[in-house]
């Protein structure tokens, strides 16, 4: 049933009854009373470490809407100034947290460590400068044991981008939503300094019945309403997305392979045990998805159509386990390595080479980790010498969780492989990090495999994130850690030193424009990001409503298209359940229409609806409920997003850094 979302929106807010409606999940609505309100949270992770406020009031309330932990202040008045195009929304009320306090008297009255007011809060925004909330706020300083209160005035907390929100006018009605904020330094001393300056903060809803105009440039990013929900939660495997051109594909560990259209429509599940560290590439010649199931031996491929998957097959049984697949683009090679893990002081297991061609594929022995580093060894260390001790072997990690083993295809045809191995050579030495190794798919002998000098680099730092545009590698961890290859002829010609991007800890993941500008979601401030290659200058930000967090877990590259369109994951805490939701969204530039209305395909016989993702395992311990692709759900009075989850950090393990 199709349902017009802005019809029902305009007609409850005006008639301001807790009514209920049928919304597209991830749509972003924010109803409010008649005369408006502001939802927000704060942070959903700070809600559910302090275990909430203790007090809410003076007008304000908890919003019961959802499950989750935000709240609605009432709005007092808001003017929008149509000459300077800004707008000025003031709402009233007060939450209170108290925590960590002492004695067992009534917390309202005891002192304690965590003791936060906020209240008041007022809306800015303007389309050429700052926007942002300020509020009255009072906070014990954690250290001190003083308080920040602005010297009775109120501060800047967090400033917004409402060029990343969603803004409608419905009859008269101003609704914004899911507007990004990121904490000010006013409002990191509301916070008592546990966090740092421009990290994300939960997003914005607010609306009012009055005068109003979307304020932003029409050729910045917006965040589209719809979202699509992996069935795995974010930090517990990969769910690697796939772009197919017209739609996209999501490989969820343990769960399945879905199909999404371009607005993020399912429009089919296939339930299998995926690889949790998100092991498949797309040959986008054949439109075939090349995977392995989680410790499996077997590679496998799943035709894909416009609207669903044909049938599965087993393509090829190696000796080991399938570590990596990769596809080229240019040769339409797709690639695989597979060993076993080295057992006790077992010898090294044999290592394989796949390689599909025109249909038919066939594997070859790849080199020992010893007779592919010790060519390079007496460049390395001015001695030609052997292996002392080595990650299991060169082509897979000992310690190595989730993290993707990536095979990226390079502009001559050949692949670049980041097993993340680290070795040491038999005089004992320094461990090496970071080497690549070079697949030739084409070559003949040892020369198939080749490790790559030209990528060590003397630092102790381990660069997990990797991402190529098939002649420059970018590499990255989530300290804020990078560092930019150039390659050519199966090694590494420049680099720059390993640097830190001060203010861009976090790197969440990445890709590159047609340009070759490289592109990043950083996980601490929850925006994209485009630097310069060579000095990591940033050219321009992009705020994404829950962005922050995506650094959690690798979950390999973005996709950018060359029409505009950027698909990100994001970290939505904001259910109440106590998980950090996998929220795959699309971002574009000014208006967006599909460019081809998707609607799920027919159901088969037997099916009366599309086909629900797969199921929960029966061992399964994650809690709370998965949160599928529902196609529509009954939602009372105010709705969607909001608070809760896991990352205050306690004072001491946040000073430590251990949180």
């Amino acid at each position: 049933m199709e349902v017009d979302v802005k019809k029902v929106r305009g007609a409850v807010i005006a008639a301001a009854v807790a009514a209920s409606v049928m919304v597209v999940p991830g749509m972003p609505v924010a109803l409010a009373a008649e005369n408006g309100a502001l939802l927000w949270g704060i942070r959903a992770s700070f809600n559910n470490y302090v275990g909430g406020p203790v007090l809410v009031g003076d007008g304000a309330t908890e919003d019961k809407s959802t499950g989750a932990q935000r709240f609605s202040f009432p709005l007092e008045n808001a003017n929008y100034d149509r000459d300077e195009v800004r707008l000025e929304a003031q709402f009233k009320g007060t939450v209170k947290y108290k925590q960590y306090c002492d004695g067992n008297e009534d917390k309202l009255n005891a002192r304690c460590d965590l003791d936060l007011t906020f209240s008041n809060p007022k809306v800015v925004l303007d389309d050429d400068k700052d926007s942002y909330i300020e509020a009255t706020v009072n906070s014990r300083q954690y250290l001190s044991g003083t308080y920040y209160d602005g010297d009775g005035q109120p501060v800047r907390v967090v400033n917004l981008y409402p060029q990343s929100g969603t803004f409608r006018n419905v009859d008269g009605t101003i609704n914004w939503s899911e507007i990004p904020a990121t904490l000010t330094e006013q409002g990191n001393m509301m916070m008592s300094e546990f966090y740092d300056v421009g990290e994300g903060m939960d997003p914005v809803d607010f609306s009012y019945q009055g005068d109003g105009a979307d304020i932003t440039d029409p050729n910045a990013l917006r965040a589209y309403p719809m979202s699509w929900d992996s069935p795995v939660p974010y930090d517990s495997a990969v769910t690697r997305i796939f772009d197919l051109g017209k739609n996209v594909l999501a490989s969820a560990g343990g769960r399945g392979i879905y199909l999404l259209s371009e607005d993020l429509r399912q429009l089919a599940a296939f339930e299998t045990n995926a690889s949790k560290r998100g092991t498949g590439a797309y040959d986008a010649k054949t439109s075939t998805f090349y995977y392995a199931e989680e410790g499996s031996k077997e590679l496998k491929a799943l035709p894909v159509t416009d609207d669903g998957f044909g049938e599965a097959r087993t393509v090829y049984e190696p000796n080991g386990e399938i570590l990596a697949v990769g596809a080229h683009p240019k040769t339409g090679k797709v690639v695989a390595i597979a060993q076993d893990a080295k057992v006790g002081g077992q010898a090294e297991p044999l290592a394989q080479l796949i390689t599909v061609s025109g249909g038919q594929a066939q594997g070859q022995e790849l080199p020992t980790s010893e007779r592919l580093y010790k060519p390079v060894s007496k460049q390395l260390t001015a001695v030609e010498q052997g292996l002392h001790a080595y990650s299991e072997s060169a082509y897979r990690s000992s310690f190595d969780p989730n993290n993707i083993r990536e095979l990226m295809p390079m502009d001559d045809g050949t692949f670049v492989y980041a097993s993340r191995a680290e070795i040491t050579f038999a005089d004992g030495g320094s461990s090496y990090k970071n080497m690549l190794i070079s697949i030739d798919p084409a070559a003949e002998g040892a020369e198939v495999a080749k490790a790559m000098p030209g990528s060590y680099t003397l630092t102790n730092k381990q660069l997990d994130a990797v991402t190529t545009n098939g002649s420059r590698i970018i590499r990255a961890n989530t300290f804020g850690d990078i560092q930019s290859l150039v390659y050519a002829e199966r090694d590494i010609k420049e680099q720059t030193p390993v640097s830190f991007m001060e203010g861009y800890k976090g790197w969440g993941l990445g890709g590159f424009e047609a340009d070759g500008t490289p592109v990043v979601i950083n996980g601490q401030t929850g925006k994209l990001v485009w630097f310069d290659p060579e000095t990591f200058t940033v050219k321009r930000e992009a705020a994404v409503p829950n962005g922050r967090e995506v650094s959690n877990l690798s979950h390999g590259d973005l996709i950018i298209r060359a029409n505009g369109l950027y698909y990100t994951p994001t970290v939505d805490e904001s259910r109440g359940d106590y998980i950090e939701h996998y929220s795959l969204r699309m971002l574009h530039k000014g208006d967006y229409t599909p460019s081809t209305p998707s609607r799920p395909r027919p159901p088969k016989p037997g099916e009366t609806e599309q086909p629900e993702g797969p199921k929960k395992p029966e061992d399964s311990t994650l809690p709370g409920k998965t949160i599928g692709a529902i196609i529509g759900g009954l939602v009372g009075g105010l709705a969607v997003l909001g608070a809760l989850f896991h990352f205050f950090g306690g004072p001491l393990l946040k000073r430590l850094g251990l949180l």
